[in-house]
């Protein structure tokens, strides 16, 4: 398998798994709108997006714009497309792998799970976003770089 092939197929999993789990984001949205038209309007849960998601959605985006259309838009890429794909590639991993612990945070299953005060982000979620986003900058640029 050649390299241009081997980031579409890392790519096309990256973007698998955030489908997938935004779609189990959006189920549990459609739900608790489903369990808020049974409330009276001041007991309703409204709808949010917690800012971990946001790491799903920019790796989706990432890996199918930044990496497959071109790899699959070009028939011979140039090392310079390589280096750009492989490069958000490897950001696009981190973002996801970041993902994780992240909305673990959000939910605080780390610490204060018994707290029902909203926020969002919380402090320990805002805290792996910084270090998820760092990371996938760091990782994007030494990877394009080398």
């Amino acid at each position: 398998m050649s390299h241009p092939d081997t980031l579409v197929t890392a790519a096309s999993i990256i973007a698998g798994f955030g489908a997938a789990l935004i779609a189990f984001r959006l189920e549990r949205e459609l739900e608790i709108e489903r369990r808020d038209q049974e409330l009276p309007p001041h007991r309703r849960e409204g709808h949010w997006f917690p800012a971990s998601d946001w790491l799903l959605v920019i790796s989706n985006v990432a890996a199918l714009c930044f990496v497959v259309a071109p790899l699959v838009a070009i028939e011979s890429p140039s090392p310079r497309t390589i280096r750009l794909t492989s490069a958000v590639c490897t950001a696009t991993a981190i973002m996801l792998a970041g993902y994780i612990p992240s909305i673990l945070a959000h939910y605080r299953f780390f610490y204060g799970l018994t707290k029902k005060e909203r926020k969002n982000p919380t402090l320990l979620e805002a805290v792996f976003l910084s270090i998820t986003v760092i990371a996938a900058i760091l990782a994007f640029a030494m990877t394009y770089r080398a």
